[in-house]
């Protein structure tokens, strides 16, 4: 969008979904956040749950929880201590590591690394749920984490420019 729309109101205004901005955007200028002190909570608070430091973890993500929401405290307090998680991410939250994911989900909302978590963790999604506002249901498409949606396209310019690859070594395209 032009910058003279993102800063003016306009019918498009409604429908957008911004979460950072450009100090200027004729010049591009403004911070480029590569990671947020959040993500660095979050990532403590997943660790420490790994290591089965379930006091720890519910510690790091408090510092987090309480910031945000002011009955989170009693919302961690129904988790059980486990590092074990849903594989359905429209589950119901159970567990300590449940919560620090849907945190996750939550802070790290429109930034790059949910695709990661997703394959990280072996989850795929579903967008075909009761109560779901999505207009695509996604039912005819495989989102599994294994699915090819999931790995990106070389970029041409990398395939033209490295004389190691060539069309042949392209990841699968999926329409």
């Amino acid at each position: 969008m032009p910058a003279e729309e993102e800063k003016s109101s306009s019918s498009y205004t409604s429908y957008c979904q911004t979460k950072f901005k450009m100090a200027d955007y004729t010049t591009r200028t403004g911070d480029y956040l590569l990671m947020r002190a959040e993500e660095m909570i979050l990532i403590k608070a997943e660790a420490e749950c790994h290591q089965d430091k379930y006091d720890d973890a519910r510690a790091t993500i408090k510092t987090l929880g309480n910031q945000r929401d002011s009955g989170f405290e009693n919302r961690l307090s129904a988790r059980t201590d486990a590092k074990t998680y849903n594989s359905n991410t429209n589950a119901p939250l159970q567990t300590l590591m449940d919560e620090i994911l849907f945190q996750r989900r939550v802070e790290l909302w429109g930034e790059a690394g949910r695709i990661f978590d997703l394959q990280r963790l072996g989850l795929g999604y579903s967008r075909n749920y009761e109560g779901s506002n999505h207009t695509e249901k996604v039912t005819t498409k495989n989102t599994e984490a294994s699915s090819p949606l999931f790995i990106l396209p070389l970029p041409q310019s990398e395939i033209d420019g490295n004389e190691h690859i060539d069309s042949s070594d392209q990841n699968p395209i999926v329409q």
